[in-house]
């Protein structure tokens, strides 16, 4: 079984040469994240994205907020992995692969709704440091039982699924029809996750 054993992330910040944009809205300084998977057969990729690091912005619209939280899905994508390494107890088996389905599910969530945000022209974060400093959800916590862990994933679904409801009223508001079917699958997924571990808590 081929799977991803570990993995490396650099960050660049590069300051631009010249100034990108007109005098109201421009980048100054960009950041290039550099990702190496590795796997347990011993092969290894590297992918790269940007993202405005430094700009200044004096155009507001409404997909100038991160849509459904690409940084809190990310930043409890890679919660949901580590909890899924840590799993003990006569629980084991199910929690476990519970756990890996909801990563790699939200994993696709992260892409697909990368995909959008460039289509909007939107540069996703991509910055873990960046990521940490703006989303909701919390780091992995150390050191906890697989009841709290449940209940921290189950928190950080509900977080989740209380900002798509307001990116769902922009995006109507705007037309965005687009934007609703992204919003409105990633909500009817998010409450599925919510509903399968909250039966462990019961």
């Amino acid at each position: 079984m081929l799977f991803i054993e570990d993995y490396e992330i650099y960050t660049l910040q590069i300051p631009l040469g010249r100034m990108i944009g007109d005098n109201n809205c421009h980048y100054d300084e960009i950041e290039v994240l550099c990702i190496n998977l590795k796997t347990n057969h011993g092969h290894m990729g590297w992918g790269y994205a940007e993202s405005v690091w430094k700009g200044t912005f004096t155009r507001s619209a409404w997909y100038i907020k991160q849509l459904p939280s690409h940084s809190e899905l990310d930043l409890l994508f890679q919660k949901t992995w580590v909890y899924h390494w840590h799993i003990v107890g006569p629980d084991f088996k199910q929690i476990h692969d519970l756990f890996g389905e909801q990563y790699l599910q939200i994993q696709e969530e992260v892409d697909r709704i990368s995909e959008h945000m460039r289509f909007l022209t939107i540069k996703p974060i991509s910055s873990l440091s960046r990521v940490l400093e703006v989303s909701g959800v919390e780091e992995a916590k150390t050191n906890i039982s697989e009841m709290e862990m449940i209940k921290d994933l189950l928190e950080g679904h509900k977080k989740i699924i209380d900002m798509l409801g307001e990116v769902a009223e922009e995006a109507e508001a705007q037309k965005s029809r687009g934007t609703v079917n992204l919003v409105d699958d990633l909500n009817e997924a998010h409450g599925k996750f919510v509903w399968m571990l909250r039966s462990f808590t019961e």
